[in-house]
């Protein structure tokens, strides 16, 4: 909780000390996988000041309540299809139909791209209409590793804290593993590394 410690207190710092307000360059947060702590206005608010990083899919950053609240309607509706297509867990036979569907690669999926997208559309309001959801503080920079096809090249983006991506919780065996500092480490150098080579 440092990180989001850290945008609050800066937050109230430059609301209590007037020569913060008047100067961004004298007051600077910079913030490693805060977690969401402040409205979306809020957020928006402290760009001046606050920069918060964000690594692959580091799962404090989108742990809020408003997103764990999306992730439990997605999995409702994962079990849906499931029971749908015949594989509820609730007998052996359903179980074996579970694991012959999910041993066998082909294009079947649970839930298509087309419906996943249609899902967070319709759960996710517009950010500024939002006024029960909590997000990363200020200036958001997001990481990503493109992954070994790509030369393990990284990728990022400068957004508000309203991007979709951080809106959700992503599912992924490195969740945990993006939040520790060596993920947080590795990834910059990376990108350090990739954009020294460019120049």
């Amino acid at each position: 909780l440092g990180a989001g410690t850290s945008c609050l207190l800066g937050l109230e710092l430059r609301s209590r000390i007037a020569a913060f307000r008047k100067n961004y360059t004298d007051l600077r947060v910079l913030a490693y996988a805060s977690p969401p702590v402040l409205s979306y206005t809020a957020s928006k608010a402290c760009a001046p000041f606050i920069t918060s990083m964000v690594n692959n899919s580091d799962v404090v950053p989108r742990s809020s309540v408003s997103n764990l609240v999306v992730m439990s309607k997605l999995l409702c509706r994962v079990n849906e299809s499931l029971e749908a297509n015949g594989m509820s867990f609730d007998s052996w036979t359903s179980l074996r139909k579970y694991y012959d569907e999910h041993t066998k690669i082909d294009d079947q999926l649970l839930l298509t791209e087309e419906e996943l997208d249609a899902f967070f559309d319709e759960t996710h309001a517009a950010p500024e209409n939002d006024t029960e959801s909590l997000f990363v503080p200020g200036r958001v920079v997001v990481l990503w590793d493109k992954g070994a096809n790509d030369d393990n090249a990284m990728g990022g983006i400068v957004t508000d804290c309203g991007m979709k991506q951080l809106r959700q919780v992503e599912l992924s065996l490195t969740l945990v593993a993006d939040h520790l500092v060596n993920g947080y480490r590795t990834s910059i150098s990376k990108l350090i590394s990739q954009l020294e080579n460019t120049i």
